[in-house]
This record gives C-alpha cells, sequence and structure tokens, in this order.
C-alpha cells in the first residue's frame, strides 16, 4: 500500500492487483451433467448466490450470473411467501448447494414451496 502512495506523489503507474473471490462450496452447479451446449457457457461451473429480501418476511430474491460467450446477465429467482402458509417460487436459479440452503432456511420459518 506504501509502495502505491509513493508511486501515485511521484507519479509513476504501478500496475494494481485485483482481487481474486474465494470459491465457495456451494457454488457449484455443474450445468454439463443437465444440459448440453455448444457455446461457452460463463458461470457454469461456479455461481455465487445473493440473497435479498424485499419485502420483511414476505418476498426474497435469489440472484445469480448466468451467460453465453462473454454476454453475463443477472438471473433472478422471487420467493414469496403465502397467506395460508407456504412459499411460492417463480423462475428459480441454478440450484447450486449455497441456494438450497438459503430456501431450506425459509421453508423451516415460512412452510414448504407449493
Amino acid at each position: 500500500m506504501l509502495a502505491v502512495l509513493a508511486a501515485s506523489v511521484l507519479g509513476l503507474s504501478v500496475p494494481q492487483v485485483v482481487p481474486r473471490p474465494r470459491i465457495e462450496i456451494g457454488e457449484s452447479w455443474q450445468l454439463g451433467r443437465i444440459a448440453f451446449s455448444l457455446l461457452p457457457l460463463a458461470g457454469s461451473s461456479r455461481r455465487k448466490t445473493v440473497e435479498t429480501c424485499v419485502v420483511p418476511r414476505k418476498v426474497w430474491t435469489h440472484e445469480q450470473i448466468q451467460g453465453v460467450v462473454n454476454v453475463n446477465v443477472p438471473v433472478r429467482q422471487t420467493v414469496i411467501k403465502l397467506q395460508e402458509g407456504g412459499l411460492w417460487l417463480h423462475n428459480p436459479v441454478a440450484p447450486t448447494a449455497e441456494c438450497i440452503q438459503m430456501m431450506r432456511s425459509l421453508e423451516a420459518e415460512h412452510g414448504e414451496v407449493k
């Protein structure tokens, strides 16, 4: 850090080190076992799932990155708590261990997916 600060004061360029994210066990999902494609799929072996509570105790989203070649887009599943109990799931994303654990946690508190 001190070297970067000194270089910036002297007007020198210093290559920036880009941190790599840690690989989490629950992020993997082997798409090749389920689907076949001639195009290289992005995010096929590693998918981080991000959970967001949209409406407290009623609506949640789970987001992942999906893509083909160099076009990567976020995909989102929406989980809604039903009045009669249980959950409704719209647009399921890849079932990584991490995503399944998030769903099991919601099911334990609000009931099974209908």
